[in-house]
């Protein structure tokens, strides 16, 4: 079975259709998609800098420092999911921009658009299989409840 050119155009065309939904569409969407970039991107920066330099590690057993009645750890699972609302608007504008990526960013070569999706994915894969270990050297025990529980984790 040989594949001609024309049915391999047509399938492109097919695609583009699917991530580019209905050219009315497109302008709504990146608009949007542009807007939840921004407010999720700047509602990290905020509570990053919170769980950072006011509520500072510790803070829930020592001073018992609290923002709008949520500690350190209540803070840090609404970055989470903050963060998780971000990289989902991040895919989206990557889907709505493809055309333009295989076209400019990659110059028509799909391997250069490939490999920066790699390397992305390889920063973001890489960080997380980083070794994680116990540091020996640490007196500070009173704020790590694995070491005081036994080896079984309890909440504050």
């Amino acid at each position: 079975m040989t594949f001609h050119p024309q049915q391999k155009l047509q399938s492109r065309r097919f695609l583009d259709k699917i991530i580019l939904m209905k050219p009315g569409l497109k302008n709504p969407l990146m608009r949007a998609t542009n807007l939840l970039l921004y407010l999720s991107f700047c509602a990290l920066i905020g509570t990053g800098a919170l769980i950072h330099w006011k509520l500072v590690p510790g803070s829930q057993g020592g001073h018992g420092l609290t923002v709008l009645d949520m500690s350190r750890h209540e803070w840090g699972e609404i970055h989470f999911w903050i963060a998780a609302i971000c990289a989902s608007a991040i895919l989206a504008h990557l889907a709505l921009n493809w055309p333009w990526l295989k076209k400019i960013a990659s110059a028509g070569k799909a391997w250069r658009l490939f490999a920066g999706l790699a390397a992305g994915a390889a920063i973001i894969f890489g960080i997380y299989a980083l070794p994680v270990r116990q540091n020996s050297d640490s007196d500070d025990t009173e704020n790590h409840p694995i070491e005081n529980s036994g080896g079984k984790h309890r909440d504050w």
